[in-house]
């Protein structure tokens, strides 16, 4: 019989743990920690922030190719000189078997995820996610690594953009429950949500998450949420047809539509009240130096949280049919 009673129990854990308050005060708590002097490796297919945020910090990086189908050519990857490899886990896709050398560190944007895994057989890895990506949070980072990295950069600062953030989506929802929406309430709305944003592209120091989504972080259910998103994921795809790049067994955050008529699309869906993301917009040193990418133009990215019930993945398919088949 083994003992009974006393302090519960918990198998080791060499992982360093690290909450900020956003995904790029992450991005700046790892580079500030000693990678800046880093050579980094990143995919040309990425938010723009992550570029500016490197250059902020004095960081060098040069570009690998995301193909078509979201894969990577390792080949490729594997003859380039590098210190960090920059992945992506687009979208609920998950790369596998990535193999680097002992001294390499492999620094995973798991922004699309709830939970970040370290793959096998690497030594060095840092990931962060950004809970505001894939939940109700209005902000929280959580940032997991094999590396000690330097939690004295984190201030003990709740974000204001935060506060700004709730305030919204609490309009948002008054302005759901209403038969007729308030066009007062959907304009201090969209300025809330506008003030959010510059102040947290403005704001250069990292804080900690406001302690309102630290609460609502304890209190969400990913396995739930996961269950109700793989559902309304394959809803969408019994519509609108298998993709090459579809993710397997994953959190389905996004269904992925790949089409050059993106625009009509998105415009057709915006006069009927559909409003989808962008994934992302071009950063400007793209257009004089690098060759664009051109998933920036095709990809539609569909939210299959658990706001939405299967009628709705149909309507916004059937939305969809009627740009591609008149």
């Amino acid at each position: 019989m083994k003992i009974i009673g006393g302090e519960i129990e918990k198998e080791r854990d060499d992982l360093h743990y690290y909450f900020t308050d956003s995904g790029r005060s992450s991005l700046r708590l790892i580079l500030r920690s000693g990678l800046n002097k880093k050579h980094f490796l990143l995919p040309d297919f990425l938010c723009p922030v992550i570029v500016d945020i490197l250059k902020e910090e004095k960081t060098s990086y040069e570009f690998y190719h995301i193909e078509p189908d979201l894969s990577i050519n390792w080949d490729k990857i594997y003859r380039q000189n590098f210190d960090v490899l920059y992945v992506i886990n687009y979208f609920g896709k998950k790369y596998q078997n990535l193999k680097l050398h002992k001294e390499q560190i492999l620094l995973e944007d798991n922004a699309f995820f709830y939970k970040q895994d370290r793959p096998a057989n690497i030594v060095n890895w840092i990931s962060f996610n950004s809970y505001r990506k894939v939940s109700y949070l209005a902000d929280a980072s959580l940032v997991k690594s094999t590396l000690p990295l330097d939690s004295n950069l984190i201030l003990s600062k709740q974000p204001s953009w935060a506060k700004m953030r709730y305030k919204a989506k609490e309009i948002k929802e008054l302005n759901l429950r209403e038969e007729t929406p308030n066009s007062k309430n959907e304009n201090d709305y969209l300025t809330l949500i506008k003030l959010s944003e510059e102040e947290l592209a403005q704001r250069k120091t990292i804080l900690v998450p406001s302690y309102r989504s630290l609460y609502y972080l304890q209190l969400f259910d990913d396995v739930s949420e996961t269950k109700i998103r793989t559902k309304n994921y394959y809803t969408l795809q019994g519509y609108l047809g298998v993709q090459d790049y579809a993710p397997k067994d994953e959190s389905n955050s996004h269904f992925i539509f790949k089409t050059f008529n993106r625009q009509a699309i998105k415009e057709h869906l915006f006069r009927k009240q559909v409003f989808l993301p962008s994934f992302w917009p071009i950063h400007p040193d793209f257009t004089a130096s690098q060759q664009i990418n051109e998933l920036y133009n095709s990809l539609l990215v569909i939210p299959t949280d658990s706001r939405y019930k299967h009628a709705e993945m149909l309507y916004i398919a059937k939305l969809i049919h009627e740009i591609l088949s008149p």
